[in-house]
C-alpha cells in the first residue's frame, strides 16, 4: 500500500499548496524590494527623510550587494573583476563616514553576524 500513487485530487492539494507557498515567498520578496527601494529614496534623495532603519537596510544591501567579508572562490576573471569594484564603492563609502575605532568594530560585528546568519 504505501507504494500506491497519490489520488489525483490529492495531487492537485499538494500542488495547489506549493503554488500557494510560492506566491507567498514572491510577495515577500516584492514587500521586502519595494521596502528597500524606498529606503534608498529617502537616504539618497530625500534630505532629512531616512530613518535609521532605512540607513540600516541600505547598508546592509550594499554590504551584502558587495559580498563584502566574504571570498569569491567560484567566479570567473570578469565576475571577480565586477565584485572587486562594487566593493571599492562599498569601502570607499565607510572610510567617507570617518568612523571611529569602536563603530568600526561594531560594524564588523554586526556584519559577521549577518553573514553566519545566512550561512
Amino acid at each position: 500500500m504505501a507504494d500506491r500513487p497519490m489520488s489525483l485530487t490529492a495531487e492537485l492539494a499538494a500542488v495547489e499548496r506549493a503554488a500557494r507557498s510560492e506566491r507567498a515567498k514572491l510577495r515577500g520578496k516584492l514587500f521586502d524590494t519595494i521596502r528597500l527601494t524606498k529606503a534608498y529614496r529617502r537616504v539618497f534623495l530625500q534630505p532629512g527623510a531616512a530613518t535609521a532603519k532605512d540607513q540600516q537596510l541600505v547598508l546592509n544591501d550594499l554590504i551584502d550587494r558587495s559580498e563584502l567579508g566574504r571570498a569569491s572562490l567560484s567566479l570567473d576573471a570578469q565576475e571577480l573583476a565586477a565584485l572587486e569594484g562594487q566593493r571599492r564603492v562599498v569601502l570607499h563609502l565607510f572610510g567617507r563616514f570617518r568612523l571611529d575605532d569602536a563603530r568600526l568594530r561594531q560594524l564588523e560585528t554586526d556584519l559577521t553576524e549577518t553573514i553566519n546568519d545566512e550561512e
